[in-house]
């Protein structure tokens, strides 16, 4: 999924009101539509755009958030310009005059929640 599709599947009014059900618990067509208050036709094919679009996954039936398709786009449209430099080549000039090393600092940092690390990437809370 693009950012562009991504924008595309929320663009719609009663797909973002659809998605917000979905993300606060709704599970199901039914309970989405109950939420909501929209015509079951219009839940269902916002539904079936937004699983097309893999905001929605509907294992077993149960309509649930999906969650690593999400972090996909974010990492993967990600512009050059807005990259920011990795932990270990910030941290290293800190570490250059001895003392400590970026390991240490970076350990510390997040030990202080002040940075976290997911799937080997480090970002800044």
């Amino acid at each position: 999924m693009t950012a562009h599709a991504l924008a595309g599947a929320l663009a719609d009014d009663a797909r973002r009101r659809i998605f917000a059900a979905i993300v606060l618990g709704a599970t199901s067509a039914t309970a989405v539509a109950q939420r909501v208050d929209l015509p079951a036709r219009v839940v269902l094919t916002g539904v079936r755009r937004l699983t097309d679009a893999g905001l929605v996954a509907g294992a077993d039936g149960a309509l649930a958030v999906d969650g690593a398709s999400l972090r996909a786009v974010v990492r993967d449209n990600r512009s050059p310009d807005d990259a920011e430099p990795a932990a270990d080549d910030a941290l290293k000039p800190w570490c250059a005059a001895g003392g400590s090393d970026h390991v240490t600092l970076r350990r510390y940092l997040i030990d202080e929640q002040l940075l976290t690390r997911e799937h080997g990437i480090h970002q800044r809370l």
